[in-house]
């Protein structure tokens, strides 16, 4: 290159640049110039000896008469000219010359006659007619008593004038390639003003050349402050030799704009060192600055994106092994980022799942696709196995081959739980509604069709499977439609869940007291109704029964003489009143407090027996027996006081108390009076026996008790209770003697046996009297059968609400509205607050209500107001034990529960569904977070009206839109084709279904009414119900540049390739071999293209394998810039060896490292080079043969002596005899023999006039 990045110094000759003429150096001497060098005057007297010496030049040498004829031609003259001397002498010198040059030849010998002249250069034709240019270059050469003569140098052109238009051609390429180049070729002076400019500067800065020419260049405000104080630092390292390579500064254009170049510089020094210019190359790499930057930044987005994505992403190559990977997956399988480096497949993989994984890598590796996603199992650092989704993509290289992969980790751990969740509760329903006892059912809310049944519900009306599938649910029911069709529209609605009786019609007719608690719920996508249906036929038999016992139960107490009222133990509350009561205290003492009805208190009695009816573990425990006197009625009452469980459960207090008023008033009459007493004994209704106290036989017995037993007075009489309680001897001694040895009461509860061995409960109230004069023991049996079935029966509906209450798997809290305290729970609420049974017992709702207290109590206060078979449902935060809320749906409603209204609520955990609305939030907002910083244009267009849902900010700033004027767009205002095109193309996609994708180039238009050149690829998903195309869209506008610009460079190359006059070839260092040669080379050598394409260098370099490797390398090694030259012989295509000038560099081609060649053929040179050396050598060998006479030589001037150094006189002959190697032969010239023998001379030019 004759300035610029990678110039070699060279010698001032080889420059021609016309706009660096101003610094060109001296020409080398030109021929005629030597010849105007010789001297006019001929040195030597002595003819012969001049021609001698003549013969000996390597200029050919001419003597010319005055009639223009040659007279002397020097062997040199022939050899140019091709003839002999003999051929030569006397011949015309006009006839040596091509006609139309004669003209100027006669002139010019004219002149010369006269005249000393300049040379003259013409044309010459050799003997076989070929011309050659040369220089004529004659002097008059004048002899005493002689014709004037021209004597000179002819001297060859023929490679003076092909070097001249060598030069001229390289001045021609060097002036196209200044004037055609991209980058910026300038020279400055040492004192920095401008020399020569090249006209892409105004492609780049936007000045014309002759703008900038000859200005100062730090004047001109080309670069700013920063990068100027730099460029002057690196001109002084250029003016002291050094040579910068790709040094990169600012400049500032025309227009104020900032551009970036790539300058290269190099100084040309005189032959005394001195600085003469700087010649620079700089390269425009403003797109490629920006496109690095646009790069950079991309890669800092991508790498935000890969570090804080919330997926984790690694890269990792064809076998697994993580190469690279982002914090979100070194959490996700436990490891620090140095220990993620470097773990193999095997290492994160579970065992029964890395055989398919390997697959899935090798279908990758082998090409066989691209991507592929998988769900599988990982094993954590520490060994947990979690879940994960794992995308996998393959990255290809330039050449398509595959290179690593890109994986996309999802953690699917809670999601494959709450899966496995789903599916268990999908068993779990399977496996209730296949063993439940009670009937469940669902209906479909659009068609009211029946979707499903148990076992339970078809056994109970007596159909089969499909017989119910078939019937519409208001057959089953007999029920007012209307009133059905309300409800079903209540439960759609929300208003739920609904519990009420209903009466079911059984396929055969027959109808079905059923309890049915009906709830909408979501089934396979739809709503339905879920019933649950108890069949009540067993449950109305038992409260037929129940409810006879208690109105034979109520009956007998209301035949009793005695007082007998329940009330409950803590509250103190009346709950039942026998018919002696009620006429003494009043009807309206239900409901009221005890003790201020029975005695006029206004608190508990002081002698409130209710403590002493309990045990130490809180049951019912002993009769408490007492005698008292009622304030109210004045009257005396035996007090029989036992706890006991009431109907609705809870305990309470029954107490009997017997008048005995006249007992006190009369107790000596009624002693007398046995028929009194006879009478009592048999109109008891409850048993009445009297036993003595020794012999513990029965000495008397009403029939009551008779019949109580089975027996009859008589048989009963003189058998031991021993006979009649079941119970152990010991026991009944102990009981028997505490009471006789205390003279008290005993109350207590005995299973009596009776005559055909069966077992009758009884309550035995005892005292020691005195009876015909000594003391016995009168014992009362209450027969308490009735009232144990009563028990029982409550016992088992307690125990169904139990199971039914313990199982669910929602939690239940039973709350007193009043206390605003727990009374009671299942294990699901327990489990669900971490608490105990006992701990929640009483607890305050304030304590797990994550709420303030006064939105508690204005809650919890409506719900005790709503209407029984109503609820209201809301959503709560509950606080557990441990500290952490749960999220909870509630549903209450009230009752009433021991006779007073309590609070029942019903709560669902949300945490799961929350924790997938989370997840969904999630979700969305990584969707949003990787649209909105994708680089891409990304959006989304409806499947039915091809109008724009969506769109990310790429897309907007890409058509020029914002996000309103966008939204809404159809796809005909924006890309840029015909409506039936865009309509077939989107028709064929939607027509393939979902997951349909398609790929192809587009023009759109931007709001301006440019078109801007895309590619398009999208997919058919599921968005919102629908359908709709997912679509990116890659901006194409810089690659279609970027392959313009490629296409300019590589037309650049080809020009460059094919014109140059040297060989170039470009070489693959993998594997030494060509990969391209121009023509020149090809003339070079004799190859075609395709015989050199693919050629070794092993097979073109004549030298030593290994020093061509060896060489090979040292040019891979070369920095940028460098150079790396030597001389090579070549061998020719005929096996012919041709020397050449090698210079290379590494470069990238085609994405690749390379070397380019440059190769000059140095025939010629070497040739010339040859035949200099040989002439020298002749040249050294003649003046080797001779020795030379130089200086003055003093010589008389009439004998012609001559006197040596010593100062004696010799002869001629004998001085140069030795000065030189030169002998003497002696004759007579015409004119001495003339003088000398005037006769001899006379005959002898008498013969020559005869010839």
């Amino acid at each position: 290159m004759p300035c610029g990045a990678g110039m070699r110094r060279e010698s001032p000759s080889r420059r021609g640049c016309d706009t660096c003429s101003s610094m060109s150096s001296p020409s080398p001497l030109r021929p005629t110039e030597r010849i105007e060098q010789m001297p006019s005057e001929a040195p030597f007297r002595d003819e012969e000896l001049l021609r001698q010496w003549l013969d000996q030049l390597l200029e050919a040498v001419i003597e010319v008469d005055e009639g223009g004829y040659l007279s002397f031609a020097n062997q040199a003259a022939q050899r140019l000219l091709g003839y002999s001397p003999e051929e030569l002498r006397g011949i015309d010198l006009l006839q040596l010359i091509v006609p139309e040059d004669r003209p100027l030849v006669q002139g010019y010998l004219r002149r010369a006659q006269e005249e000393a002249a300049g040379p003259a250069e013409c044309i010459f034709l050799r003997k076989e007619g070929n011309r050659f240019p040369a220089t004529l270059s004659l002097h008059p050469v004048r002899e005493e008593g002689q014709p004037p003569t021209l004597r000179g140098i002819l001297m060859d052109l023929t490679q003076f004038r092909q070097a001249q238009e060598a030069l001229r051609e390289q001045e021609e390429r060097f002036r196209l390639y200044f004037e055609r180049a991209s980058d910026v070729l300038f020279s400055l002076s040492p004192d920095l003003k401008i020399l020569s400019l090249s006209p892409s500067v105004e492609r780049v800065l936007g000045y014309r050349p002759e703008e900038l020419m000859g200005q100062h260049f730090p004047e001109l405000n080309l670069l700013p402050p920063a990068s100027l104080e730099r460029a002057r630092s690196d001109i002084q390292r250029v003016l002291r030799g050094e040579q910068l390579e790709a040094v990169v500064y600012e400049f500032i254009a025309k227009d104020g704009s900032s551009r970036f170049g790539e300058v290269s510089s190099s100084a040309l020094f005189s032959p005394e060192g001195s600085p003469i210019a700087i010649f620079s190359v700089a390269r425009d790499i403003t797109d490629r600055m920006r496109a690095e930057e646009a790069r950079r930044q991309a890669e800092e987005r991508l790498r935000a994106l890969f570090e804080h994505t919330p997926v984790g992403m690694a890269v990792s190559d064809l076998e697994g092994t993580i190469l690279s990977s982002n914090p979100t997956y070194c959490r996700f399988l436990g490891y620090s980022p140095g220990e993620m480096e470097g773990i193999g497949l095997s290492d994160y993989t579970y065992p029964a799942d890395l055989e398919e994984t390997r697959r899935r890598y090798l279908t990758l590796a082998q090409g066989e696709q691209d991507s592929c996603l998988i769900d599988q199992r990982f094993v954590r650092k520490r060994g947990e196995v979690i879940w994960g989704r794992l995308s996998l993509s393959l990255v290809r290289d330039q050449e398509g081959r595959p290179q690593f992969a890109i994986q996309v980790c999802e953690d699917i751990t809670d999601r494959r739980r709450a899966e496995e969740a789903m599916r268990e509760g999908e068993a779990r329903y399977r496996a209730i509604m296949e063993q439940a006892s009670d009937g469940i059912y669902l209906v479909d809310g659009e068609n009211l069709q029946i979707l499903e049944a148990n076992s339970a519900f078809l056994e109970m009306l007596g159909y089969t499977y499909p017989e119910i599938l078939d019937l519409p649910p208001s057959e089953l029911v007999r029920a007012d439609r209307e009133e059905l069709e309300r409800e079903l529209s209540q439960l759609l609605s929300g208003k739920g869940p609904l519990s009420l009786e209903r009466t079911y019609r059984r396929k055969d007719g027959s109808l079905l007291a059923v309890w049915i608690t009906a709830q909408a719920i979501t089934f396979a996508g739809r709503r339905a109704i879920l019933y649950l249906v108890r069949d009540l036929t067993e449950r109305k038999r038992r409260e037929r029964e129940l409810r006879e016992q208690e109105e034979m139960l109520t009956t007998v107490l209301d035949s009793l003489e005695a007082h007998i009222y329940v009330a409950d133990l803590e509250s103190h509350e009346i709950l039942f009143l026998n018919r002696r009561m009620k006429e003494s205290f009043g009807q309206e003492a239900l409901g009221q407090k005890c003790y201020s009805v029975f005695r006029g208190e206004s608190g508990p009695c002081p002698g409130c027996t209710n403590q002493q009816l309990l045990d130490d573990q809180g049951q019912p425990g002993e009769m408490v027996v007492w005698e008292g006197r009622n304030p109210i009625t004045g009257r005396w009452y035996l007090n029989h006081d036992r706890a006991l469980r009431w109907i609705d459960g809870r305990l309470a207090r029954l107490q009997v108390a017997l008048d005995i008023t006249a007992r006190k008033q009369a107790e000596e009459a009624l002693r007398e009076d046995q028929e009194r007493y006879r009478a009592i004994m048999e109109q008891a209704s409850d048993g009445i026996y009297l036993v003595d106290r020794q012999t513990r036989r029965i000495i008397e017995c009403n029939p009551s008790f008779a019949q109580m037993l089975g027996y009859t007075p008589a048989e009963i009489a003189g058998l031991t209770i021993y006979d009649l309680i079941a119970a152990e001897r010991e026991d009944i001694d102990r009981r028997f003697q505490g009471m006789v040895e205390s003279g008290g009461t005993i109350s207590l509860e005995r299973n009596l046996r009776r005559k055909d061995g069966s077992l009758v409960p009884v309550w035995i109230r005892g005292q020691i009297i005195a009876y015909g004069g000594r003391a016995v023991n009168l014992s009362f049996a209450t027969d308490l059968s009735e009232r144990k079935q009563a028990e029982e029966a409550l016992r088992e509906s307690e125990e169904r609400y139990r199971a039914v209450v313990d199982q669910a798997g929602e939690a239940i809290f039973l709350v007193d509205p009043d206390t605003r305290c727990v009374l009671e729970t299942n294990p699901a609420a327990q489990m669900l607050l971490g608490y105990s049974p006992a701990e929640l017992q009483g607890m305050p709702l304030y304590r797990f209500i994550a709420a303030e207290p006064e939105d508690i109590e204005r809650r919890l206060g409506h719900l005790a107001t709503l209407p029984a078979g109503e609820s209201q449902s809301f959503e709560r935060i509950l606080r557990r034990k441990d500290g952490t809320v749960v999220p909870v749906w509630v549903s209450g409603s009230s009752l009433r529960y021991r006779g007073k209204r309590l609070v029942s609520v019903l709560v669902r955990d949300l945490s799961e569904r929350k924790q997938a609305e989370q997840a969904l939030r999630e979700s969305e907002e990584r969707y949003r977070s990787l649209v909105e910083w994708c680089p891409d244009g990304i959006y989304v267009v409806d499947v039915q009206t091809k109008r724009l849902l969506q769109s990310n900010p790429a897309f907007q700033h890409l058509l020029g839109y914002s996000a309103e004027e966008i939204s809404g767009m159809h796809l005909y205002d924006f890309i840029a084709a015909e409506q039936e095109d865009i309509d077939r193309r989107f028709g064929r996609l939607i027509g393939q279904g979902l997951g349909a994708s398609f790929q192809h180039e587009r023009e759109y238009r931007r709001k301006d009414g440019t078109l801007v050149p895309v590619w398009v690829t999208g997919n058919v998903i599921s968005w919102g119900g629908g359908q709709v195309v997912f679509t990116f869209v890659r901006d194409l506008s810089e690659r279609r540049k970027a392959e313009r610009e490629l296409r300019e460079s590589e037309s650049r190359y080809r020009a460059i390739m094919e014109q140059s006059a040297d060989g170039i070839y470009l070489v693959d260092p993998d594997n030494r071999r060509i990969i391209e040669a121009n023509r020149a080379l090809q003339r070079l050598l004799g190859f075609s293209a395709e015989e050199l394409a693919g050629m070794s260098l092993y097979d073109l370099i004549e030298a030593e394998r290994e020093d061509i490797a060896a060489r090979f390398q040292s040019i891979l090694d070369l920095a940028p810039g460098e150079i790396f030259s030597l001389e090579r012989e070549y061998r020719r295509k005929d096996g012919t060896l041709v020397p050449v000038w090698v210079t290379a560099a590494p470069f990238y081609y085609a994405g690749r490292k390379a070397v380019s060649v440059l190769v000059r053929d140095l025939t010629e040179r070497k040739q010339a080079e040859r035949e200099q050396q040989r002439l020298i050598q002749e040249l050294q060998e003649a003046l080797a043969s001779i020795k030379t006479l130089r200086g003055l030589i003093p010589i008389c001037a009439n004998c012609k002596k001559i006197r040596d150094d010593q100062g004696y006189w010799q002869q001629v002959e004998t001085y140069v005899r030795e000065h030189s190697q030169a002998t003497f032969t002696h004759g007579l010239c015409p004119d001495c023999a003339r003088l000398l023998f005037p006769g001899v001379s006379k005959e002898r030019r008498d013969d020559d006039g005869a010839k």
